[in-house]
């Protein structure tokens, strides 16, 4: 049986960005999980954002989720000491702790057969980000990188997300290959039990992200315009800045839609379904779940040549891969898709196809317990 530590409330829509709770119902389902535990305590979060305060607000930003301030140590520490806490006086015995992430160390006082986490993204490659502002010679982040370090040497085993994170943690945090494994990842909603129908004209490129430049919003504009120049039919909808951040010919600014409510919820699946493609040129993406949940709905998808989404992302069979923040490469893409409607569509298919086949959340509770019993039974 497997009692899980996470970063939040196990089965809030919120936590760790959704992948708790879907990741956890799915294990439920398995009938394998014994138990969930919320490792933060009240306050934490507040505490470590005051100690990440700098004066430019991207760096500020980029400490906190670096775990790289001055008071980061402590608080990962309170981390681990109220998760192992909290989990011994649930008085269960599980075979598995499985911890959700890296960003703290719940050893204290446990005794699992063996002590898993799940991760999306580890610190050596979130300071590999075009837009990294953190030193990464300077002892805070030498610190984080080191206390990241012990934590996975704790660990038996690693699951990750893609085979890029995978590579990173055993090339920049020196683990074993034989305990890193990728089990991948699923999508964040109720998958549609089968692809909508739509009008394939005129083009209709959907973008959802909140970090519209990491997202490589500003490319994605910029190859828009060079589209719009051919197509002057095609249309931009962009779901995630609260706000419109310029006016142009053809682009749609829809704010930030929330999804916990059902209005929201009603509003983003319609989006889904009245797009003709999905779009999202990241220059830094740790996995690219959204993309997922297009696939969902049959869309096809353009993303970038880097990190995680040639993993996610089949080019020329569920959709495009353009070359990082190549904005006239991008509209190619773009264009491609525009001029081959039906070429599209099957490629949306091919996407629903991939989706229901291998990234589903019950596909991943799947690979993760039969690797754990594998695991156990070896250690017998």
């Amino acid at each position: 049986m497997i009692l899980t530590i996470g970063p939040g409330h196990p089965f809030h829509l919120r936590t760790w960005s959704g992948i708790s709770y879907w990741l956890l119902n799915a294990l439920k389902e398995q009938g394998v999980l014994e138990g969930s535990v919320d490792a933060r305590p009240r306050g934490v979060d507040v505490l470590e954002r005051i100690g990440s305060w700098n004066i430019h607000r991207e760096r500020w930003r980029q400490r906190y989720w670096a775990h790289a301030s001055p008071l980061s140590g402590a608080v990962r520490a309170l981390l681990g000491v109220t998760g192992a806490r909290r989990a011994r006086t649930m008085n269960s015995s599980p075979d598995v702790v499985l911890q959700l992430g890296a960003g703290f160390d719940a050893r204290s006082g446990l005794r699992p057969r063996l002590r898993c986490s799940y991760s999306d993204m580890h610190l050596a490659l979130f300071l590999t980000r075009p837009d990294n502002l953190l030193d990464t010679s300077t002892p805070l982040v030498r610190k984080a990188l080191d206390r990241e370090r012990r934590t996975f040497d704790s660990l038996d085993v690693i699951f990750t997300m893609s085979d890029w994170l995978r590579d990173s943690i055993i090339t920049d945090a020196g683990q074993d290959p034989g305990k890193v494994v990728t089990i991948g990842t699923g999508a964040n909603i109720n998958i549609p039990a089968s692809p909508p129908k739509r009008n394939l004209a005129p083009p209709r490129f959907l973008f959802v992200g909140m970090r519209f430049e990491r997202k490589g919003g500003r490319y994605l504009l910029d190859a828009f315009d060079l589209v719009r120049s051919e197509r002057p039919d095609a249309e931009l909808w962009i779901v995630g800045p609260e706000k419109s951040l310029e006016q142009r010919e053809g682009v749609r600014w829809f704010g930030r839609i929330d999804r916990s409510s059902p209005a929201g919820e009603a509003e983003i699946r319609r989006l889904y379904t009245e797009a003709t493609a999905f779009v999202m040129p990241s220059v830094f993406e740790p996995a690219g779940m959204v993309f997922l949940e297009a696939m969902a709905y049959a869309l096809p998808c353009v993303g970038s040549n880097c990190c995680a989404m040639p993993e996610f992302i089949a080019h020329g069979e569920s959709g495009l891969l353009a070359r990082r923040a190549d904005s006239e490469d991008l509209a190619a893409q773009l264009l491609a898709l525009a001029s081959a409607p039906e070429r599209a569509q099957e490629m949306g298919l091919e996407g629903y196809r991939r989706l229901t086949g291998r990234f589903t959340w019950e596909h991943v509770a799947r690979r993760m317990v039969t690797e754990m019993e594998g695991r156990l039974r070896t250690a017998i």
